[in-house]
């Protein structure tokens, strides 16, 4: 009678083992397929070093779904911060730029066309309080062609909406 409920108890335990390590097999395959979405931001020109290892600590701490949206979502923009929120999750609040960096980013929006002239001013002054750096560094390393695509709404960055 003890060997039976031994076997049985090792293959319980047995069967358990293996569910616990295909689990972690795949949030180990998430969590690198995050990551790798993480690296497109240095491809793209939107963040530093320390925007690449924020993202990373977000994959980190994400859930299967987070990641599965950000994965999505970065296909077609990293540095857009609505896919960066699908990973970090939606209470994060952006923290402003530099006064040089969002001038320089709301001049060159005004000359590709994502901020009316007439706004630039006002883009750089919201830009300071209610955007995010990575986003900033997207529009300030791109030549006009790729921020419209790469960098997400210029509303995002501060610019008014038309």
């Amino acid at each position: 009678m003890k060997s039976v409920f031994a076997s049985a108890l090792f293959v319980s335990l047995l069967a358990a083992s293996l569910a616990s390590s295909a689990a972690c097999n795949l949030a180990t395959t998430s969590i690198s397929s995050c990551h790798d979405s993480c690296d497109k931001m240095d491809g793209l020109k939107c963040g530093s070093t320390a925007t690449k290892n924020q993202c990373y600590d977000d994959c980190d701490q994400a859930t299967t779904d987070g990641i599965s949206s950000f994965n999505s979502c970065s296909t077609k923009s990293a540095c857009d911060p609505s896919c960066r929120n699908k990973v970090a999750g939606f209470g994060r609040v952006p923290s402003g730029a530099s006064a040089d960096d969002c001038t320089k980013a709301c001049t060159k929006l005004g000359m590709c066309g994502g901020v009316a002239p007439a706004d630039v001013a006002a883009c750089g002054t919201s830009c300071q309080k209610n955007s995010f750096q990575f986003q900033v560094d997207c529009v300030n390393n791109n030549d006009c062609t790729a921020v419209g695509v790469t960098c997400g709404d210029p509303v995002q960055l501060g610019a008014p909406k038309h």
